[in-house]
């Protein structure tokens, strides 16, 4: 097994590694497989369900092994460093396939409300954009927003009048003074929640949870009017408004 892998500073194992997939035998109980998704390899085989398993380290062939830089996702920022190591490391179907798999990790990080994450997984959107000459997303704002469906270039699509209403009221909201959101500010996330079918679910949790992530979506749209610690005030009555029904 390799050592002191620069990859090894963000995650410990495979396990961690957003490329590894994991499967179960086919019509057994127990036992599977563990594959890296870049290269198609096996990476750990458990055929015997009373082994203790054991985190799988990182192995000599690791496609993100030459990754430099600091602490970001995956380390492939550099990119005037880099260029030569990514043509060697990655196929285009690979790079393809890298920005689509962190294309998705962005939504879903934007829907969990971790922001943090969400702009890591972007920047590597960004890098494999940047490769190709396309457009390059400016913050996680433009990417929401894009409505284009092609990587090769990016549309913005106008707000919805229930979004737009919604979204400044919460920046009024983020920049005032006051602890708890007003009734006219409760009343516009419900009237856009509700025309846009988050009020679903088969459980009460359900319903909230599906809230929870348009007024995640509605965050991001108030990143450009808002700092940090406002931003962070919106985060402590997501749940309220999110409870709100």
């Amino acid at each position: 097994m390799a050592e002191k892998k620069k990859i090894s500073t963000i995650v410990s194992h495979c396990e961690e590694c957003v490329f590894h997939r994991k499967y179960n035998q086919e019509g057994a109980s127990f036992g599977y497989i563990i594959l890296c998704s870049p290269t198609n390899r096996v990476v750990k085989r458990n055929d015997v369900n009373k082994i203790i398993d054991a985190p799988i380290e990182i192995p000599d062939w690791c496609p993100l092994d030459d990754y430099q830089g600091d602490n970001k996702t995956y380390e492939i920022l550099d990119t005037e460093q880099n260029e030569q190591t990514m043509k060697k490391e990655f196929t285009e179907n690979q790079l393809v396939y890298i920005r689509d798999v962190f294309a998705h990790e962005c939504d879903r990080y934007i829907d969990s409300g971790e922001r943090d994450m969400a702009h890591e997984a972007l920047d590597i959107v960004n890098v494999v954009q940047s490769k190709y000459d396309c457009d390059e997303y400016a913050d996680l704002e433009s990417f929401m927003l894009d409505e284009s469906w092609t990587y090769g270039y990016i549309e913005k699509r106008e707000l919805e009048e229930s979004e737009e209403e919604a979204v400044r009221l919460m920046i009024q909201f983020s920049k005032s003074s006051e602890q708890d959101p007003s009734e006219e500010l409760k009343e516009a996330v419900n009237e856009h929640l509700y025309l846009n079918d988050a009020n679903r679910g088969k459980t009460k949790l359900d319903v909230v949870m599906n809230r929870k992530v348009k007024i995640n979506r509605l965050i991001i749209l108030c990143i450009n009017s808002c700092e940090e610690s406002e931003l962070i005030r919106l985060d402590d009555i997501a749940d309220l408004l999110a409870e709100n029904i």
